[in-house]
């Protein structure tokens, strides 16, 4: 059961499973909540020219890194993007019929690609969770906390991303449609199993690479490198998921 409150001129959600006859669900989506915004607001994305850049900064990892966010989208027909990093053959998209698909490099210094797609589609206008986690041998995808994909790679050393890209394919292309909140990258494994969804907003840590909260402010947003955070075309909704 959710309720509301306005704070600062924000909606922000409370959970109140302790409190409830009903079950809780420990973070994993289910048909019961799946369809409520996680933490206030998030971004629309309009499909035709909506994107977040990253410039000024790289975005280095050695060996292994966490991509994690909420999405939520309806659209078919086109390839689009949630996730593209230039220069490092990292990406994140889906296709045309809602599966998606993930690269991540093959071979020392970055170079090579390798993907994997699931066989399940996600364009199905709920909210989902979607992580990637990529090691020194795999690469794996969960969608709600559960691993639908892996394929294995070789070991590679450091990517150095000359462009990091949210919903586009380098800023010019694949444009996604739909929502998106709470997008975290992270120079650690995260996660080596099945797992809970996040019931809070993150916070930053040693690990933590860049993270956007998507909200109506800026300030508890972070850039590792500190380079510039640039939306373009984007709109911010209030309570996106009902």
């Amino acid at each position: 059961m959710k309720y509301y409150y306005k704070f600062k001129a924000k909606y922000q959600f409370l959970s109140f499973c302790a409190f409830s006859l009903m079950a809780c669900t420990n973070g994993t989506l289910t048909t019961s909540n799946m369809n409520y915004a996680p933490f206030g607001q998030a971004y629309q994305f309009n499909g035709t020219s909506s994107y977040v850049q990253l410039a000024g900064t790289n975005q280095n990892f050695t060996s292994v890194a966490t991509i994690e966010f909420f999405f939520q989208t309806n659209f078919s027909g086109a390839t689009q993007y949630f996730f593209n990093a230039t220069g490092g053959n990292f990406d994140i998209f889906m296709n045309s019929g809602g599966t998606i698909q993930f690269n991540s490099p093959n071979a020392g210094g970055c170079t090579g690609t390798t993907g994997g797609t699931t066989s399940g589609s996600y364009n199905d206008g709920n909210l989902h969770y979607l992580t990637v986690v990529h090691t020194n041998s795999n690469s794996n995808l969960y969608i709600d906390g559960y691993q639908v994909q892996t394929f294995a790679h070789t070991n590679f050393t450091t990517c150095t991303f000359t462009g990091f890209y949210i919903g586009s394919q380098s800023g010019t292309t694949f444009y996604f449609s739909g929502l998106m909140d709470e997008f975290r990258f992270s120079n650690v494994t995260r996660y080596g199993g099945s797992f809970s969804i996040p019931q809070n907003p993150f916070q930053s840590d040693g690990s933590t690479l860049d993270l956007f909260h998507f909200d109506n402010s800026t300030n508890n947003d972070f850039l590792s490198g500190g380079g510039t955070y640039n939306p373009i075309n984007i709109s911010k909704v209030f309570s996106p998921f009902l």
